[in-house]
């Protein structure tokens, strides 16, 4: 009787059952906070210059020069998953957590930029991981996990 009452309420297992089916698709995988959109103007600054220093300098990370207009936070969430996927497979994922976890993606050019969007307290850039299209390791900069 108290189960029926509770699943008549909403609050029995088949309800919770219910929750546990739809948590994932209620959860934003693509960051795009104030530390997300600083990260667009990071990548816009680093893949601006064409000299031979500044194309050397993202040439060592995985960039390649890029002009603003193809710099911008991705919003999508089937390319945020996978970013998540590579992030972790590649460079480690939040406290252990396994993929999906949220994640900033700026695509710049025919590269992803992926990092976990959380500020850094202690001043140092927070490890960024540069992918290709098919989200393959091309490069990392920063540090810390």
């Amino acid at each position: 009787m108290l189960s029926a009452f509770l699943g008549a309420a909403g609050l029995g297992p088949a309800a919770n059952a219910s929750h546990a089916q739809q948590a994932l698709s209620h959860i934003p995988f693509c960051s795009s906070d104030s530390v997300a959109r600083a990260l667009v103007d990071q990548i816009r600054f680093r893949v601006a210059g064409t000299d031979s220093t500044s194309r050397a300098a993202q040439a060592a990370v995985g960039l390649v020069a890029a002009g603003p207009d193809d710099v911008d936070l991705v919003v999508e969430d089937r390319v945020c998953l996978s970013a998540s996927s590579a992030f972790a497979r590649y460079g480690g994922s939040p406290g252990g957590m396994p993929a999906p976890f949220p994640v900033a993606v700026v695509q710049a050019g025919d590269r992803y930029v992926v990092r976990l969007p959380e500020a850094r307290s202690n001043g140092g850039e927070p490890r960024t991981l540069v992918f290709d299209a098919g989200f393959r390791p091309l490069g990392r900069f920063g540090g810390g996990p």
